[in-house]
């Protein structure tokens, strides 16, 4: 009984990993885009408004960006069906003018 139980928990956990893992992964479609735009935050995601469509920025999770003026740098992907861009780089405008070049280091290809 004590195996059975262990082995069906070892189960459930070996999927829950398998899914996360499937669930964070993504194909690059166009790889070095560059869009500009607001920083709009829903929840934990933080996306990026081009006036058109929302953009999911994957490995981005500064908050303190919404409503900034920016400029983005990444590979153009596709998750969930939605768009997305894995980021590596941030242009943040103040005024019109170029304040601040963030580098963001790319996350292993989830």
């Amino acid at each position: 009984m004590r195996k059975t139980i262990f082995l069906c928990i070892s189960m459930v956990m070996a999927l829950l990993v398998i899914g996360e893992s499937k669930a964070q992964q993504f194909d690059i479609v166009e790889p070095n885009t560059l869009i500009a735009g607001n920083i709009i935050i829903k929840g934990e995601k933080v996306y990026l408004d081009d006036g058109e469509y929302e953009i999911l920025l994957l490995n981005v999770n500064d908050t303190t960006l919404e409503g900034m003026q920016v400029e983005i740098a990444g590979d153009y992907a596709i998750v969930d069906d939605k768009a997305a861009l894995q980021v590596t780089k941030i242009n943040i405008y103040e005024g019109g003018e170029l304040s601040l070049v963030m580098e963001v280091e790319a996350s292993e290809n989830k």
